[in-house]
């Protein structure tokens, strides 16, 4: 049978793939339909895949749809969420600062432990792409963190 006829594996991925999309839009309703389309997209496909496989191809359909730009261009770009110690307002401010794709990218490899191949196929593109779009968007946030700490230190801007 189809993992994704499976009620419990779909409530499981239907979770997950909601998730992945609000994080990416910070935007309920944009979730939702990324989410509608991606379980259409893969219930299209007919075959038999396992969840693993499933979920990778349901990512793909969210990617597909942030970067096709009706959805990307209603994507909030938020200054920071308040939340309880500085640290992690400051690590949320700086994931909310990066373009859809680089919080797909660490999304994907840090919370849904994907790996380089897994992401690469849903942002659509190579394995070595996937790879250093990783790297790219960790380098970033690092220097980012560097700067906040020098600031923090030194009282001033480099």
């Amino acid at each position: 049978m189809n993992q994704i006829y499976d009620p419990e594996v779909l409530r499981t991925l239907v979770k997950r793939v909601w998730s992945f999309a609000w994080r990416l839009t910070e935007d309920a309703s944009l979730a939702e339909a990324m989410v509608v389309n991606a379980c259409q997209a893969c219930t299209a496909l007919g075959c038999a895949a396992s969840e693993r496989q499933i979920l990778v191809r349901m990512l793909a359909a969210v990617h597909r749809e942030l970067e096709n730009g009706a959805i990307g261009k209603r994507v909030r770009r938020l200054g920071g969420t308040p939340c309880p110690g500085k640290l992690h307002a400051d690590i949320l401010a700086e994931f909310y600062l990066l373009a859809p794709t680089e919080r797909a990218s660490l999304l994907l490899s840090e919370v849904e432990d994907f790996t380089y191949e897994e992401s690469a196929q849903v942002l659509g593109v190579s394995i070595q792409g996937a790879r250093l779009a990783h790297v790219a968007v960790r380098l970033k946030l690092g220097l980012a963190f560097i700067d906040g700490l020098r600031l923090a230190v030194t009282g001033t801007e480099t």
